[in-house]
């Protein structure tokens, strides 16, 4: 009988318990389940949509008349947005990794970013049609 209550008594190790994480631990287990090409598509993007928000504001506080500087520099954050598209999918093809969280948000950034680009340019074509005609 002793033996038979031993084994009930270790009945428990089997099941799995619900741990907690805290945000900086989660965060800390992305950078470390990433690619370096994840983590590169990331920063890129942000540098693309950082680019893209700075343009906007120097086009308002120059009223218009930003001219090549602003086209070069939406022309670099669109590159940017390129580049950054090619390393989230390179990222996303290794097959080591379990989770592609860097990765997948640099994707995400940088399609919002290259079609925010394509908006602003059709609007741009617009307002000039506008002024033309």
């Amino acid at each position: 009988m002793d033996i038979i209550e031993e084994e009930k008594s270790y009945g428990h190790i089997g099941k799995t318990r619900h741990i907690t994480i805290s945000r900086r631990d989660t965060l800390i287990n992305d950078f470390k389940n990433s690619t370096v090409q994840g983590l590169v598509s990331l920063l890129l993007s942000l540098g693309a949509l950082f680019m893209v928000f700075f343009g906007i504001y120097r086009s308002y506080r120059m009223e218009g008349a930003g001219g090549y500087e602003l086209g070069i520099l939406m022309i670099l954050a669109l590159l940017f947005a390129v580049l950054s598209l090619l390393f989230g999918v390179l990222g996303l093809r290794n097959r080591k990794k379990i989770r592609h969280y860097m990765e997948k948000r640099g994707i995400v950034i940088s399609i919002i970013v290259i079609l925010g680009l394509i908006a602003l340019f059709i609007t741009g074509l617009g307002a000039f049609e506008a002024l033309k005609g």
